[in-house]
């Protein structure tokens, strides 16, 4: 969604039309920062930080001044063109892909378990889960929602 439609729209000349999974109702979690439970026990206040760095960084690249965060991507990465950088990066503020849905109101990395809820039942419903599994084992809401690095109004 970032990267793949320019790089064919490069290589053919034409545009393919993207669709979203959420656009046909799949409602689950794009991108997770994933650590252990014996982490989150021992060292909460580390898992803390980190999301609010994170948070922090995500802000800064998408409101503020997003060269540095290139600078750093095509250091690690010198494969991705200017070109592809600034698409990624629209296409990322143009469909919300980061700061959307409950990120408005609680901030990136926002999470409910009123969403988790309707994956996990979207997920059970088509047999991939057991409906029985406790998928409140999976996360936390402990860290998130406090609204980390959110722009002041």
């Amino acid at each position: 969604m970032t990267s793949e439609p320019y790089l064919v729209e490069q290589q053919t000349g034409k545009m393919p039309v993207v669709m979203m999974l959420s656009d046909a109702g799949f409602d689950g979690y794009a991108s997770l920062i994933a650590t252990s439970k014996k982490l989150v026990a021992t060292n909460p206040d580390l898992v803390k930080r980190f999301i609010e760095a994170s948070t922090e960084g995500w802000y800064s690249f998408l409101y503020g001044d997003p060269s540095p965060g290139f600078a750093a991507i095509q250091k690690a990465n010198p494969d991705m063109t200017t070109g592809l950088l600034h698409y990624g990066y629209d296409q990322l503020k143009a469909r919300g892909i980061v700061d959307s849905g409950d990120a408005k109101k609680y901030g990136i990395y926002a999470m409910t378990d009123a969403r988790w809820k309707l994956f996990f039942d979207q997920m059970a419903a088509t047999g991939l889960y057991d409906k029985n599994m406790d998928y409140k084992a999976g996360y936390t809401l402990q860290f998130v929602d406090k609204g980390f690095g959110k722009p002041k109004s």
